[in-house]
C-alpha cells in the first residue's frame, strides 16, 4: 500500500484544504426525517394483522382471512371482503396496482394469491403456483415483474432459519419457479428483504455471522460481471422487525423494528455504492413503525403512536441543501461577464456570413483543437462520467487510449479529405457524394437533434444537479445559461464561440483537477486511503473480458470508441472546427483535439475515483434523496473553499455553455447554407448574415424552453439518455458518411435504405433485447454501413458522378 505522498505534494494538498472554509459548512442534522399525519386516517389493528399498500391504496389483512382496502387520499373504506382460499399469517407485497398475498394454507406451507381490481373496479383473485420442495415462506420481494422468495425446506420443524432463494416470473404465461443460488448462511428471525435497481438486499441476523448484510445481483449490468450473493459489511444495529424503502438512486432507508432503551426508534441510511451506514435520524419517542407504503411520489409510514393509536404519516427526508456565499456568486458573475465581453468584442468583426460561420477559415489550430474538445465534452463529461466511475469502475476510461491510433486516421485521411472540399455545411458532402435529398434530410436531422436533444440535455443536467445541492432555482439556472450563451453566440459569431470554448475548456480541466486534489487531500489516510478504498471496491478494474452482450465489454467499447470518433464527420458542431482551420494546420488541430480528449477523460474519471473514496470516508455527507449525477456538485458545495466553489460551479455551467454555443452556431449555419440558399439561390451575403444571427437567437430560446419539459422526466442516467438519443437520431447518417468515404460502390438509394434501417435496428435492440445501451450507437452505424453497401450491390444504379476528392480511393490533389 502507498502510505505517503511526496513532501511537496503533501504541502500543496494541505494548503488547498486549509485555504478557507468550504462554501457551505456541512450540517450534521441527526433529525433529518420529518413525519406529518395524514388527516382522517386512524386504524384499528391487532398484533396479528398485516398492512401493506402502494400509491393511494392501503390494504389491511386480518388473521381470520378478512381484509379491508382504504383509500388514503380520502381516508374512506374502499372495499372489504375475505380471502379465498384462506391463508394463515398473511403477508402482502404491493404489485401491479394490487397485492401478492403470501402465507400458509391447508394445501401448501407457502400459498400465493394475487389480488387486484380490474378496469370495472371488481376484485380479481388469481392463484399463483406454490414454491416447490414444500418451501416455507420467510421473506419476499418483487423486482421487474419477478417475485423472489427466501425460505426454508425444513417442513417438519418450526421455521427458525432460511437460506433458499427462488424466483417466479409473474408476467410469463406458464409461470414456473426457478431455484437460485443458496444464501451463504442461514438468516434467523425476520430480516429486511427488498429489491433496488437490479439487486436484492438482505439485512438480518445470522447464526454464525451475527447481524450481517448481503446483496444478490439479479443479473450482470453496467460494470458488475458477477451474479448471485455478495457479502456486505456488518450491520451497526439489530434488523429484526425493521422496515425499509429505497430513497434516491443509491440509498436504502431503514426504520429499526425495536426502540432503544430511551424509547427512541433510530432511522438508518445505507448507501449501496460505498457500502456504508449512517444514522439518518430518529422517530419521536413512543412512535413504533408497523409498515412502509411506497406511493407514486411519496413514502408513507404506518406507526403506532402514544395517544393517537395507529396512524399513517408522510415521510419527508430533508435534502442537504448548501447555499453558496456572496463571494461565490461574485466569482460566477465575473466569469459570466467575461463570456459576455468576449461575445461583444467579436461582434464588431461580424461583417460576412463566412466570418460568422467559420471565422474566415483562419482560426488558430490550437484554439480550434481546444474548442473541439470543449464542444464534445460538455456537462456530460464533467458530471455524468464521474458519476459512472463513482458507481462502477474504469471500464469507461480505458478505450480513450484508442484516440492515439485514431488520431492518424483523422489527421491523415478523414479531416484532409473534407477540408480540401472547402465545405461550410458538412452535409454538402452527402449532396456531392450521393444526392441532394440526403443532404437536406441529414441537415434537418442534425437541426432536430441539436435543438430537441443535445442542447436540452446539456442545459438541463447542470441546472438540475446544482439546484438540488445549492437550492439555486432550476429555471434561473436554465435561463442564465441559455440566455447568456444565446447573446454572445448571436452577436459574436464563430470566433466568440471558439474563444469562449478555450476559456471554458481550460476551466473544466482546472476544476476537475482541483476537485480531485481536494477530495484526496481530505481523506484521513491521504493518498494511501484513496488507493486502498478504490482497490477494495474494484474501482481500478478497467476491462471486462466477456462475451456477455448485457455488459460494456472491452470489445464493444473498443469498437464503440472507434465509431464514435468517426461519427464526428457527421457532427456539424465538431467538424466545423476542421472547416475553420487553415488546411496546412489540420494535423496540428487533430493532435491538440486528441491530447485534450485524453486529458479530460483522465481527469473526470479521477474525479469519480476521488469522490468515491471521499464519500466512503464521510458517508454522512451524502444526500439520501440525490440522483447519481449529483455527486460532483454535492462535493463542490460541501468541500470546496469559498470563492473557489463559485469558480467550479461556473465550470459546470461552462461545460454546458461550450456545447450550447456550438450547437446554436452550427444550426444557424445549416439553416442558412442548406435551406435558405436552396430557397433563395440569389441571396446576398448580408441577408445570410442576418439570418444566421436571428437563427442563433431563435434556436437558443427554443432549446432553453425544451429543457423545462425534460426536467419533468425521470432520467436514471443523463449519460445513458444522451447515448440513446445520439444512436437513434444520428447513427444512420454517420454510417453513410463512412461507407461513402471508404467505398466507391455505394449509391444514394442504398445509403438512404441503410440510414432508415439503422433506426429500426436500434429500436429493436432497445425494446426487444436486454443488450447494454452502450451498444446502441455501434449497432446504428454498423447496420447502416452493412445494409447500405449490400443494398448498393444488389440494386446497382448507373451514376455519372465524379468521385474525385470524395473517397479515399479518389483523393484530390
Amino acid at each position: 500500500m502507498i502510505r505517503t505522498l511526496p513532501k511537496t505534494l503533501r504541502r500543496i494538498l494541505l494548503s488547498i484544504c486549509l485555504f478557507s472554509a468550504p462554501a457551505s459548512a456541512f450540517s450534521d442534522d441527526t433529525n433529518s426525517v420529518k413525519l406529518s399525519d395524514i388527516d382522517g386516517i386512524r386504524l384499528q389493528l391487532t398484533p396479528t394483522d398485516h398492512v401493506t399498500g402502494s400509491g393511494d391504496t392501503f390494504w389491511i389483512f386480518r388473521e381470520d382471512s378478512s381484509f379491508e382496502v382504504i383509500q388514503l387520499s380520502t381516508g374512506e373504506l374502499a372495499y372489504e371482503g375475505s380471502i379465498s382460499p384462506k391463508i394463515a399469517q398473511p403477508y402482502g407485497l404491493p404489485y401491479d396496482d394490487g397485492v401478492i398475498l403470501i402465507g400458509s394454507s391447508a394445501d401448501s406451507p407457502t400459498a400465493l394469491i394475487h389480488l387486484f381490481f380490474d378496469e370495472s373496479d371488481e376484485l380479481v383473485t388469481k392463484i399463483l403456483p406454490s414454491p416447490p420442495n414444500s418451501l416455507k415462506y420467510f421473506a419476499a420481494t418483487v423486482s421487474a415483474n419477478e417475485l423472489y422468495v427466501l425460505g426454508s425446506t425444513i417442513s417438519d420443524e418450526p421455521l427458525l432459519s432460511s437460506n433458499q432463494l427462488l424466483k417466479l416470473p409473474l408476467k410469463e404465461t406458464d409461470m414456473a419457479w426457478q431455484e437460485l443460488e443458496t444464501l451463504p448462511g442461514a438468516v434467523e428471525k425476520t430480516p429486511v428483504f427488498l429489491a433496488h435497481d437490479n439487486d436484492l438486499f438482505l439485512f438480518g441476523n445470522f447464526a454464525q455471522q451475527g447481524t450481517q448484510g448481503w446483496t444478490y445481483r439479479i443479473k450482470p449490468i453496467d460494470t458488475v460481471t458477477h451474479q448471485g450473493w455478495k457479502k456486505l459489511k456488518h450491520l451497526p444495529f439489530d434488523p429484526s422487525g425493521a422496515f425499509a424503502y429505497p430513497s434516491g438512486q443509491a440509498h436504502l432507508i431503514v426504520f429499526e423494528g425495536n426502540p432503544d432503551s430511551t424509547g427512541i426508534t433510530p432511522i438508518r441510511a445505507y448507501h449501496r455504492d460505498t457500502d456504508t451506514w449512517i444514522q439518518q435520524g430518529e422517530l419521536p419517542e413512543g412512535v413504533i413503525p408497523l409498515a412502509v407504503i411506497q406511493g407514486d411520489n411519496e413514502i408513507r409510514l404506518v406507526t403506532e403512536t402514544n395517544g393517537k393509536g395507529v396512524v399513517v404519516q408522510d415521510i419527508l427526508l430533508n435534502s442537504r441543501i448548501n447555499t453558496l456565499t456572496l463571494i461565490d456568486y461574485v466569482v460566477m458573475l465575473i466569469y459570466f461577464g467575461l463570456m459576455a465581453a468576449i461575445g461583444l468584442y467579436f461582434a464588431k468583426k461580424q461583417d460576412s456570413s463566412e466570418e460568422f460561420a467559420l471565422g474566415n477559415r483562419n482560426v488558430k489550430w490550437w484554439a480550434a483543437g481546444i474548442s473541439m474538445f470543449a464542444t464534445g465534452a460538455s456537462s456530460i463529461s464533467f458530471m455524468a462520467i464521474p458519476a459512472l466511475t463513482f458507481r462502477s469502475n474504469l471500464v469507461w476510461f480505458f478505450p480513450v487510449f484508442l484516440l492515439i491510433p485514431i488520431f492518424f486516421l483523422q489527421a491523415y485521411v478523414i479531416y484532409p479529405l473534407l477540408r480540401k472540399l472547402a465545405l461550410t455545411s458538412t452535409y454538402e458532402y452527402l449532396e456531392r457524394r450521393y444526392h441532394p435529398a440526403l443532404r437536406y434530410l441529414a441537415s434537418l436531422q442534425c437541426i432536430v437533434f441539436q435543438v430537441f436533444g443535445r442542447m436540452s440535455i446539456v442545459l438541463l443536467l447542470p441546472a438540475l444537479a446544482i439546484s438540488v445541492v445549492t437550492g439555486l432555482d432550476v429555471g434561473l439556472s436554465v435561463l442564465l445559461m441559455g440566455i447568456l450563451t444565446t447573446i454572445y453566440t448571436a452577436v459574436g459569431g464563430f470566433e466568440a464561440v471558439i474563444w469562449t470554448d478555450v476559456c471554458q475548456g481550460i476551466l473544466m480541466l482546472f476544476g476537475a483537477l482541483l476537485i480531485s486534489t481536494i477530495a484526496i487531500g481530505a481523506l484521513p489516510g491521504g493518498f494511501g486511503e484513496f488507493i486502498e478504498v478504490n482497490q477494495r471496491f474494484e474501482r481500478f478494474d478497467f476491462a471486462i473480458l466477456s462475451w456477455d452482450y448485457t455488459l460494456p465489454t472491452i470489445y464493444i467499447l473498443t469498437i464503440g470508441t472507434l465509431i464514435h470518433q468517426l461519427s464526428y464527420v457527421a457532427d456539424q458542431p465538431t467538424i466545423q472546427r476542421v472547416f475553420a482551420t487553415p488546411e496546412k494546420e489540420i494535423k496540428k488541430l487533430a493532435g491538440m483535439s486528441t491530447f485534450c480528449g485524453i486529458a479530460i477523460a483522465a481527469v473526470v474519471n479521477l474525479v469519480g475515483l476521488a469522490t468515491f473514496a471521499y464519500f466512503h470516508a464521510f458517508p454522512e455527507r451524502l444526500d439520501p434523496t440525490m440522483s447519481n449525477d449529483q455527486i460532483v456538485p454535492l462535493f463542490i458545495v460541501q468541500s470546496i473553499p469559498v470563492g473557489i466553489s463559485g469558480l467550479i460551479i461556473a465550470a459546470l455551467f461552462a461545460a454546458s455553455m461550450s456545447t450550447l454555443s456550438s450547437s446554436m452556431n452550427s444550426v444557424a449555419t445549416l439553416v442558412s447554407e442548406d435551406f435558405y440558399r436552396l430557397i433563395n439561390r440569389n441571396s446576398s451575403d448580408r441577408s445570410r448574415l442576418i439570418l444566421m444571427k436571428s437563427s442563433s437567437l431563435i434556436v437558443g430560446l427554443v432549446g432553453t424552453g425544451i429543457a423545462y419539459y425534460m426536467a419533468r422526466m425521470e432520467l436514471r442516467s443523463m449519460f445513458q439518455t444522451w447515448n440513446e438519443i445520439t444512436a437513434l437520431l444520428g447513427g444512420g447518417f454517420v454510417g453513410i458518411y463512412i461507407v461513402g468515404m471508404f467505398s466507391n460502390r455505394t449509391h444514394s438509394v442504398g445509403a438512404l435504405i441503410g440510414a432508415l434501417a439503422s433506426i429500426g435496428c436500434v429500436l429493436y435492440a432497445k425494446h426487444m433485447t436486454e443488450i447494454h445501451w452502450v451498444y446502441y450507437l455501434p449497432i446504428a452505424i454498423s447496420s447502416c454501413v452493412i445494409i447500405s453497401y449490400i443494398t448498393s450491390l444488389v440494386l446497382p444504379l448507373k451514376s455519372s458522378k465524379d468521385l474525385t476528392g470524395l473517397t479515399i480511393f479518389n483523393r484530390a490533389r
